[in-house]
């Protein structure tokens, strides 16, 4: 005998269901002694991000983050900001 299923009760199984991605390759570049990653991901619905994350020296400390959804060219150029963004503060810092 088949049981029907309520309306909460599916809504209930659909909010659980993971949300399908692909995650695709990742570009490292360096920029003095500041590396950055970016990652595209694509989600099922075909919107494209692309993800951006900056660390600095040998234990790669943290420095910024960040999602572009326009485009890889955006996200780099974000990276590139962030690690401006640190130098100069740090700079000011110094005076």
């Amino acid at each position: 005998m088949e049981h029907p299923v309520g309306a909460a009760e599916l809504l209930g199984a659909l909010a659980i269901l993971p949300v399908r991605t692909h995650i695709g390759a990742m570009y490292e570049n360096r920029e003095g002694e500041f590396a950055y990653t970016i990652r595209r991901r694509t989600f099922r619905g075909g919107k494209t991000v692309w993800r951006w994350e900056v660390r600095r020296g040998r234990e790669s400390q943290f420095v910024d983050c960040g999602i572009s959804m326009r485009s890889h060219d955006a996200a780099e150029t974000s990276a590139l900001d962030a690690i401006f963004s640190w130098n100069s503060g740090q700079a000011l810092a110094t005076r």
